[in-house]
């Protein structure tokens, strides 16, 4: 572990919006500083994540080739980091090198082609000598039941998210019949659209916005 004292540019990149699980890693493990969560570039926006900490923050550059001691996916990127940056499809380059991985990782699961879950930490190495282990029906049980749970809460989103869409759709019916009813007798639809806009506003911002406008419309003469 390195001296994060050391590391000029970290500070403002862990309060910057680019940080991401995988940078987060590298920045654990080389410099000590977060939980290592074992996340490793899955995609291509992750990759770049990356490169951006390194840009960032070059001191921990040299010492990338440390991450093969965090997880099998990184020791599998890393001789291939160089190849991933000059991919055009970075993510399907970063997919070639870690499906495999996956497929013999037993506390990965894959639930959909973009979507996977992970039964405890990341720290899969499998032994340079063993040889790919068989689907158990205790491994079968693992995978189904993360399927099942991600089913129950892609279900529980889909329809809160379907349930705001109808309320919204119902606001915005009744908001039309009390315009409707104000047009009906009388009244201009777009300035009480304007009144309601103005009364959302500070009282003091719209005295300010008021002035203002007054300035400017006695300089043009109005």
């Amino acid at each position: 572990m390195l001296d994060n004292e050391q590391h000029e540019g970290l500070t403002e990149w862990l309060a910057s919006t680019e940080t991401g699980k995988s940078s987060k890693a590298i920045v654990a493990h080389l410099a000590g500083v977060g939980e290592q969560t074992g996340s490793y570039p899955i995609d291509g926006s992750d990759f770049i994540r990356c490169e951006h900490l390194l840009d960032s923050v070059p001191s921990l550059k040299p010492y990338l080739y440390r991450m093969k001691e965090v997880n099998a996916y990184w020791e599998a990127l890393l001789p291939k980091w160089h190849d991933i940056s000059a991919s055009a499809d970075k993510t399907a380059e970063i997919k070639r090198i870690i499906t495999p991985i996956q497929k013999a990782d037993p506390s990965h699961a894959q639930i959909t082609a973009t979507a996977h879950m992970r039964v405890g930490p990341n720290t899969y190495k499998p032994d340079a000598n063993s040889t790919p282990m068989k689907e158990t029906d205790a491994d079968r049980e693992v995978r189904d039941g993360a399927y099942r749970v991600a089913g129950d809460e892609i279900r529980s989103f889909v329809e809160r998210a379907e349930r705001l869409d109808a309320e919204k759709k119902d606001v915005a019916d009744q908001q039309k019949e009390v315009f409707a009813e104000a047009k009906s007798r009388g009244y201009c639809v777009k300035t009480l659209k304007k009144i309601i806009a103005e009364r959302k506003k500070d009282a003091d911002a719209r005295s300010e916005e008021q002035a203002v406008f007054e300035m400017y419309a006695q300089a043009l003469g109005m």
